[in-house]
């Protein structure tokens, strides 16, 4: 179960790139802004790989996988409401400022799913990974929502 999850995760980040790389290509946006998400967009694409690697170690040793199991249906619940927020970008009457406060909500919630992989009863090295992918989580919700409010100002 440990191996599906990760599979799940790197699923989750992967379609957080798309989500930023379907951002950066809307044309009523400024050239800062596609560069910002661009940035985010292969960030997102590097935890994929790292989780990746992470997955293929976890293979080799299933005791690094134990625990990760824990929040399975919680990675199930992040891809449904993802994939809700891809729908949600394609309205191209979406304003920035609303595009930015979805995903750092989103960002949180990613947060919030890393952080369980911390507090649940995995290997010490996979809840220092998923400490790591929390604080990042944390920074892009931080940068995203001041982007929010500064639009809204």
């Amino acid at each position: 179960m440990g191996l599906i999850a990760l599979d799940k995760a790197e699923q989750l980040e992967n379609l957080a790139a798309d989500l930023y790389a379907i951002v950066a290509a809307r044309a009523d946006i400024g050239r800062e802004t596609r560069r910002l998400f661009e940035r985010l967009r292969q960030e997102e694409h590097q935890h994929a790989l790292r989780i990746r690697m992470l997955r293929s170690q976890c293979a080799k040793d299933s005791r690094l996988a134990r625990g990760i199991a824990l929040v399975g249906g919680a990675i199930d619940l992040l891809l449904a409401r993802a994939n809700q927020v891809k729908e949600r970008l394609a309205d191209p009457d979406l304003g920035l400022p609303e595009i930015l406060a979805v995903l750092a909500e989103l960002e949180q919630e990613f947060q919030v799913a890393h952080a369980e992989v911390v507090a649940s009863d995995a290997a010490p090295d996979l809840k220092a990974f998923f400490r790591k992918l929390a604080k990042q989580d944390e920074a892009h919700a931080r940068l995203l929502g001041s982007l929010a409010q500064a639009e809204i100002a």
